[in-house]
């Protein structure tokens, strides 16, 4: 088993930059292309709807096109990252997740909406993919967890930005100002990016073709790449599903005003960023899997209390849990996989864990969307969705606890302390 595997340190001092500078960086790109670039459509979609006249079946289609795309660039990814200088490829990925959030502003049609999802969908994935090759490499490796999981919540900031716009964006297609604005934003980081990072950095050890398919099963045949690749599919389809939705069910179900409607991606923003910061703090210092197990049990009774109820206090509370679970979980993916699997390895395993995340949630959100043209409600997605959680935080909580026991941990009395449990200071 492959017990650390450590990303490699950077190849001079001058190449390392202050955690806090990486966070204001790698955290802005996040909010580009993930905050803005994967979820300023799904909350907007109420406004779109009413521009286009279609049903959230047709829209959630064209949301679902995203994420295909989104999971195809995490395949294109696991190709490219390791051919193309790394601070370049990020430069391009923002470029391009700029391009196609100013043609979403131009576009006049659910098709050629999709189209533009479908070309920020492409470099989202990528960015991240080799913004957490970045991190490993310029930042000091004890900072890692911290930086990965707040940068990674950069996606909540976005959702607070996002939040602004479903309040003031009310008028007949005023939602495209929205697209314009993230699209500047996008080439903004594109240049911080060269400002910030001024030298070129390689990108890891390429993987000969012919040996794609052994490197898959030595992901799979480490405890961390195993986790990473399965709950990938859990969050995918967890987190982007009930993202999708929350504006349809503040403005459409539960009647609230602009302003109550803006109101659940503020909190998720507020609560995503300070959860990321928490949970990295946490796992640098002990377990990213017992970390997990709290945060999926926060969500799952967050859904169970707006399954029950239906109500708009409900909506906030399940808002909470989303972001407490959301907006950590995709960072603790990368450090489980940094901690545990060589470079070549974590790389790929965290943009697989991307591709079938996308899938999951491709699925998860187009029916969502049919249900709820066919029901009117989004109730039965969430019950479905607060079972799956619980379900696996209770898994998670007894991987935690079996291997957290002195027997597990001991080689002598035949345990064997798993890569993803690393104890603090070890980074």
């Amino acid at each position: 088993m492959l017990r650390s595997g450590r990303f490699p340190s950077a190849s001079a001092d001058e190449q390392l930059i202050p955690p806090a500078a990486a966070v204001a960086l790698f955290g802005v790109v996040i909010v580009v292309t993930h905050g803005m670039g994967n979820s300023l459509v799904p909350a907007l979609l109420p406004r779109i709807s009413e521009s286009f006249q279609a049903g959230y079946g047709v829209l959630g289609l064209t949301v679902a096109a995203g994420l295909l795309s989104y999971g195809a660039g995490a395949v294109v990814g696991i190709r490219v990252v390791d051919r193309v200088p790394s601070r370049g490829l990020l430069v391009l990925c923002l470029l391009v997740c700029g391009a196609g959030l100013l043609a979403v502003s131009v576009s006049g049609s659910p098709a050629t909406m999709a189209v533009c999802a479908v070309v920020i969908g492409l470099s989202s994935p990528i960015s991240w993919s080799v913004s957490v090759y970045l991190i490993s490499r310029v930042v000091r490796s004890g900072a890692h967890g911290r930086v990965l999981a707040v940068a990674a919540a950069g996606a909540g900031v976005g959702n607070g930005v996002n939040g602004v716009f479903v309040q003031l964006l009310t008028a007949p297609d005023q939602w495209r100002w929205a697209f314009v604005i993230a699209g500047g934003l996008a080439v903004g980081a594109a240049v911080a990016t060269r400002l910030v990072l001024r030298h070129p950095i390689e990108p890891p050890s390429r993987v000969d073709a012919g040996r794609q398919r052994r490197i898959w099963r030595r992901i799979w045949s480490v405890p961390a790449g195993r986790l990473v690749l399965g709950l990938s599919m859990v969050a995918g389809i967890g987190t982007f599903t009930f993202g999708g939705y929350i504006s349809e069910i503040a403005l459409d179900e539960l009647s609230v005003s602009s302003p109550a409607a803006a109101v659940p991606w503020w909190l998720a923003s507020g609560v995503g960023v300070s959860a990321a910061f928490l949970a990295g703090l946490k796992s640098d210092r002990g377990s990213p899997v017992g970390v997990m197990s709290i945060t999926s049990l926060t969500y799952a009774a967050a859904l169970t209390v707006l399954a029950l109820t239906w109500s708009y206090p409900a909506l906030l509370i399940a808002t909470f849990g989303f972001a407490v679970f959301n907006f950590p979980i995709w960072g603790l993916f990368g450090l489980v996989a940094h901690r545990g699997l060589p470079p070549e390895l974590a790389v790929r395993s965290v943009s697989g864990g991307l591709a079938l995340g996308a899938c999951s949630a491709m699925c998860g959100v187009t029916a969502a969307g049919w249900w709820i043209d066919r029901t009117g409600s989004f109730r039965g997605p969430a019950i479905l969705l607060a079972v799956m959680i619980a379900t696996v935080a209770i898994w998670l909580g007894s991987k935690y606890r079996t291997e957290s026991t002195p027997h597990s941990q001991d080689p002598a009395r035949g345990g064997d302390k798993p890569a993803y449990i690393i104890d603090g200071g070890t980074g």
